[in-house]
């Protein structure tokens, strides 16, 4: 079976912590005298949309003291004259394409580690746990027919967090260079291009593009956000767990699979999977010290809301079903109160601007009329609990935990 999606799991990459690590892998694989066709990120890009890249102009202008007024007349005469950063936020991996094949692979994890791996990812793959929304060979094209001469690690603060860099250095004739960041407690990190010879307070300079050319590579593609990795903000944290006897350390006695975390946004949760969350919610299960006493029903801050591997395919089946029933026969009664918690604003084109004047009946059309939304996320969240299970056999226990 051909498969069009990135799995972390059909990937194996090697995992360096220092310079000469990484360059004796390239080294070794002949990268250094490879010349570059294109770069590839999969997934999605979170910075990468219509109405992110507004929000970024906006600020960027009224900071310099431009009028909101003027901001916002319509007209955007000021946007395709401001710049902005040539950078993406992704969770799954970037990938390098030469132009004789070969692909480099890579993606860091956490405690100044990068993982590397050569023609593991085929060289047009872009979609993985989430849609790639983006294009990012225009994204960055100034990297296009140069080679990699050189590599560094160095820490730095990016807004007040302790931040590990590795930037790759382009030959002498190239004014550019990639990077690759990460903070040390999240799933998404950043790639981008920095200036080679120029420096500010923090490092090289990060390369600024036009408005209009970061524009001309969204692909505005609506979707819900399955984080691979841990976010802190507001997210639900979903990952296998089994107990373990409580220590000082660990008094909840729970040993976490973080391998294998994603994470999803709450106002998600509560939109598309609380019914069957709250449905499916074991409250005679044996917690051991999980969770209070108090607690018998699903929990949205800070609590293990557990389910064994067989209520959590249970569950992942009649999802299943009633996303099927959504795309072929969405007035069937069974359906209402699935369709009571979805809200409307997760269903509207990403550029509408007037978002308040709808009527009931209106919002329910819109939601019927996209509602490949959901099912898409249904889809690919089935696919991704799936996944997980089946590569954590030790494990037994699904939990879900709230922020």
């Amino acid at each position: 079976m051909i498969v069009n999606y990135f799995d972390k799991h059909n990937w194996y990459p090697e995992v360096f912590s220092t310079e000469k690590e990484i360059k004796g892998y390239l080294e070794k694989n002949n990268i250094y005298k490879k010349r570059i066709k294109k770069i590839n990120t999969i997934g999605i890009a979170s910075n990468m949309s219509s109405g992110y890249c507004k929000y970024e102009i906006r600020s960027i202008l009224a900071d310099v003291g431009v009028p909101y007024e003027v901001i916002d007349s319509g007209e955007y005469k000021l946007f395709d004259s401001t710049f902005l950063p040539c950078e993406v936020e992704i969770c799954e991996p970037v990938v390098i394409v030469f132009e004789d094949g070969t692909t480099l692979e890579m993606m860091p994890i956490k405690g100044r580690k990068l993982q590397m791996s050569i023609n593991q990812i085929h060289e047009d793959l872009v979609e993985g746990t989430n849609r790639c929304n983006y294009d990012s060979v225009i994204f960055f094209k100034d990297l296009e027919g140069t080679s990699i001469d050189n590599v560094n690690i160095h820490a730095k603060k990016i807004d007040r967090r302790d931040t590990i860099m590795f930037q790759f250095w382009q030959r002498s004739d190239s004014q550019v260079g990639m990077y690759i960041t990460q903070s040390s407690y999240e799933g998404w990190f950043n790639v981008g291009l920095f200036v080679q010879n120029h420096f500010d307070e923090f490092g090289n300079e990060t390369v600024q593009i036009p408005y209009s050319t970061k524009m001309e590579a969204v692909r505005d593609v609506p979707q819900i956000v399955i984080v691979e990795g841990h976010d802190v903000s507001g997210y639900f944290w979903i990952m296998p767990i089994h107990h373990v006897d409580s220590t000082d350390d660990n008094p909840d006695g729970i040993e976490e699979c973080v391998d294998e975390e994603i994470s999803i946004g709450e106002d998600d949760i509560s939109h598309f999977l609380s019914y069957f969350l709250e449905k499916y919610f074991d409250e005679k299960y044996d917690y051991q010290n999980a969770r209070s006493n108090l607690c018998n029903r699903f929990e949205w801050n800070l609590e293990h809301n557990i389910y064994t591997y067989e209520t959590m395919e249970k569950m992942l089946h009649e999802i299943e079903e009633k996303a099927n029933l959504l795309a072929t026969n969405f007035e069937d009664k069974s359906l209402v109160p699935i369709i009571d918690r979805l809200n409307y604003f997760d269903f509207i084109p990403l550029d509408t601007e007037d978002y308040y004047n709808y009527t009931k009946k209106e919002e329910l059309k819109t939601i019927k009329e996209n509602i490949f939304i959901a099912t898409d996320f249904y889809s690919r969240f089935v696919r991704r609990m799936r996944s997980m299970m089946k590569n954590s056999p030790e494990y037994a226990l699904i939990s879900f935990m709230g922020p």
